[in-house]
């Protein structure tokens, strides 16, 4: 029997505000909790096709929580498979889709289906071991709410050091780039447009395995 590599992960999110005085002058009422948002998910990812094979497949499974000033926002689901093949000797493509239900529990219209194609790709830049990835996508959030309902391109880049430079774990850094447009909006007669930019620091512990799952 040939097993196939499995991944069981787990994520948390933590956002805390500090209101300035000139905030507190204004809305004295105000209090930094109540703008507070946590995350957490859980996932499984588990190779369905062999590694010899050209393309490997691979499916992806996660339930989360959000959670805005101290109370539930929302639950998600999302499920996906991504799809690998080399190109020549030191680079990799990937291309994934997947498919995400949001369910709101402040305002039910504000529920969504979310939809989401990406592209990437990475190269080893020497004989360390470094990877350098380039990737971007589409996003469409589709939602009864006109606040909610929007569509996205995405941009990234990032680099990934293979030899442990903080103790035995590994560092990646990355810029994440996304445009949003909104085409109704409680604010404009002509939708929305937003733009968000984010630095992003990884680290990972590739030496953690646990009965195969790492």
């Amino acid at each position: 029997y040939d097993s196939q590599p499995a991944t069981l992960f787990a994520g948390m999110a933590v956002q805390r505000v500090v209101l300035s005085p000139d905030a507190k002058d204004q809305a004295p009422e105000a209090n930094a909790a109540d703008y507070a948002f946590d995350a957490l998910e859980v996932g499984y990812s588990q190779v369905v096709s062999s590694w010899d094979e050209d393309v490997v497949i691979r499916l992806d499974g996660i339930v989360g929580r959000n959670r805005y000033g101290q109370a539930p926002l929302s639950n998600y689901v999302r499920g996906g498979v991504v799809t690998n093949w080399a190109i020549g000797d030191r680079s990799l493509a990937t291309v994934a889709a997947s498919l995400e239900r949001q369910v709101r529990f402040d305002e039910s219209d504000r529920s969504a289906w979310v939809t989401r194609l990406d592209a990437r790709r990475i190269w080893q830049v020497n004989d360390r071991g470094d990877i350098f990835g380039i990737g971007g996508g589409v996003r469409r959030a589709h939602s009864d709410s006109i606040e909610i309902e929007n569509d996205a391109v995405l941009f990234s880049i990032d680099y990934t050091w293979e030899e442990p430079v903080i103790g035995p774990a590994t560092l990646g850094i990355g810029l994440d780039l996304e445009y949003q447009n909104y085409p109704a909006s409680p604010y404009t007669t002509d939708g929305r447009q937003d733009m968000f930019a984010a630095l992003t620091a990884t680290i990972g512990a590739p030496g953690w395995n646990f009965y195969g799952f790492g």
